[in-house]
C-alpha cells in the first residue's frame, strides 16, 4: 500500500514572492502522526527538514498554514524549490492548493517525479502547464490561477519506511524565456478528455489486433465491446504462469505462504463487488464507481489503481 506524506506551506497576500527559506524559525509548523519537523543549518543556510518513520502510522503529514488571506501568484507562472533526501522507489506529488470561488478546481497536482531519490540538492522549476486539477483532471491553464493558499509536497514509499526529506527556497517566480519554451512544447500534447478522442488516439497500425475495434468506429459502444474482447482473447503480454490455471498457482504459492493466497483472493472478491478499504475506512463505491463524488482523498487512492494487483 502506497503511503503519502504531504507538506503544506502558505504565505500572507502579496505580489508573488518567497514563500519560505526558512531562515526564520517561527512556530506554526505541525506534524501528525509520524513525522517529525526541525529548521536546520547556520543562518543563511537554514533548511526544513522532515524525519519521515512509517512503521508505526500508514501516512503522515506536516504543515504550514496562514489562516487569514492566500497568496497572489497572477504574476507569476511557475513554482520553484530545492529538495533533497528521499529513498529508491519513493515518488512525489506537488500540489497547489486554493478554495477560491472563481477557481475551476481547488487541487491542482503534478506527477513530474517518478523517483524522490535525490543525493544531492536538485531544484525545481514546475510550470502551471505541469500541473492538472485533481477532481477533473484538467490541464492548469496560465490565468485560471491567481491565488493559493497552500503548496503541498505529497512522498509516497513503502511501510516500514523510515527516510529524511529536506526543503528549502519554495517560491513563485516567472520562468526564464528558454525554460518556458520548453516547458509549454513538452506539455503540448494531447489530453484526452472523451471517448471519441480516445479511440482516435489508438495506434491501430502498430496493433493490428485492434482491427476490429476500428472497424466499429464511429460507434463508440461498440467499439469499447470490440475492445474488451480483444483485451480478453490477446495473445500477449507473455506471463510466467498460465492465467486460466489459477488453482495450480494458488496451491504453489500455499506451499510458501498457507494464508496468503486465500487473503488475497477475499481481498479481490471485495474488489469485484466494488467494497473498498484504505486506511482502515471501508467502502460500498456506486456502480459505476464516481470517481469525483467520492472525496479528493478517494479519488486520488482509487486512480492510482493500485487494487489491480490484487484483482489480477
Amino acid at each position: 500500500m502506497a503511503i503519502i506524506t504531504t507538506l503544506l506551506i502558505a504565505s500572507t497576500l502579496g505580489a508573488a514572492e518567497l514563500v519560505d527559506d526558512f531562515e526564520r524559525v517561527e512556530p506554526g509548523w505541525e506534524a501528525k502522526p509520524t513525522a517529525t519537523l526541525a529548521i536546520e543549518g547556520d543562518p543563511g543556510e537554514r533548511v526544513l527538514r522532515a524525519d519521515l518513520d512509517f512503521t508505526q502510522a500508514a501516512y503522515a503529514w506536516f504543515r504550514k498554514t496562514y489562516t487569514d488571506t492566500p497568496l497572489n501568484v497572477t504574476d507569476s507562472d511557475a513554482l520553484s524549490f530545492r529538495i533533497k533526501g528521499g529513498k529508491r522507489g519513493t515518488r512525489l506529488l506537488v500540489h497547489l492548493i486554493t478554495d477560491i470561488a472563481t477557481t475551476p478546481a481547488d487541487t491542482y497536482v503534478c506527477s513530474a517525479f517518478p523517483s524522490l531519490d535525490f543525493a544531492e540538492w536538485q531544484t525545481h522549476q514546475l510550470h502551471w502547464s505541469e500541473f492538472r486539477g485533481q477532481e477533473d483532471g484538467r490541464r492548469l491553464e496560465g490565468d485560471a490561477l491567481t491565488h493559493i493558499q497552500a503548496v503541498n509536497f505529497s512522498v509516497t514509499g513503502k511501510p516500514g519506511e523510515v527516510m529524511t526529506v529536506l526543503v528549502d527556497d519554495v517560491e513563485f517566480i516567472n520562468l526564464a524565456p528558454d525554460v518556458l519554451t520548453q516547458k509549454l512544447r513538452l506539455s503540448a500534447g494531447p489530453w484526452i478528455d472523451d471517448e471519441a478522442q480516445f479511440f482516435a488516439a489508438l495506434d491501430y497500425d502498430a496493433h493490428p489486433g485492434l482491427a476490429s475495434v476500428r472497424g466499429c468506429l464511429p460507434d463508440v459502444p461498440a467499439a469499447k465491446a470490440a475492445l474488451l474482447e480483444y483485451m480478453r482473447e490477446r495473445s500477449g503480454p507473455s506471463y510466467f504462469f498460465d492465467p486460466a490455471d489459477t488453482t495450480a498457482l494458488a496451491d504453489a504459492m500455499r506451499e510458501v505462504s498457507p494464508t496468503y493466497p486465500d487473503s488475497v483472493i477475499r481481498a479481490a472478491d471485495r474488489y469485484l463487488t466494488h467494497e473498498y478499504s484504505w486506511e482502515g475506512l471501508t467502502k460500498a463505491l456506486s456502480r459505476p464507481i464516481d470517481y469525483t463524488a467520492e472525496g479528493s482523498q478517494w479519488y486520488a487512492v482509487l486512480t492510482r489503481f493500485g487494487f489491480l494487483r490484487t484483482v489480477l
